[in-house]
């Protein structure tokens, strides 16, 4: 199965921007076999607590684990 990785760059300065990045996640966790990562870093400058995004099963993960990530996958978008 191909990966895909969504990059999300923005923040409640680009809703319109996030959205669409969430729907294609979103369509993407539909289709089967994703998994969520959310910077730890940014959260954290931005006060998001795991309890904040519980709706959304993601992990939070630091800048090595999202590199890493980044390298693994066939394909990335990012918004």
């Amino acid at each position: 199965m191909a990966k895909l990785l969504v990059h999300v760059t923005c923040g409640p300065d680009g809703p319109t921007r996030a959205a669409l990045a969430s729907l294609v996640g979103r369509t993407a966790r539909v289709a089967g076999g994703v998994r969520f990562h959310r910077s730890g870093m940014s959260a954290k400058a931005r006060g998001v607590r795991e309890v904040d995004s519980a709706h959304v099963p993601a992990e939070f993960a630091l800048p090595g684990v999202l590199v890493r990530l980044t390298f693994e996958h066939d394909r990335a978008l990012t918004y």
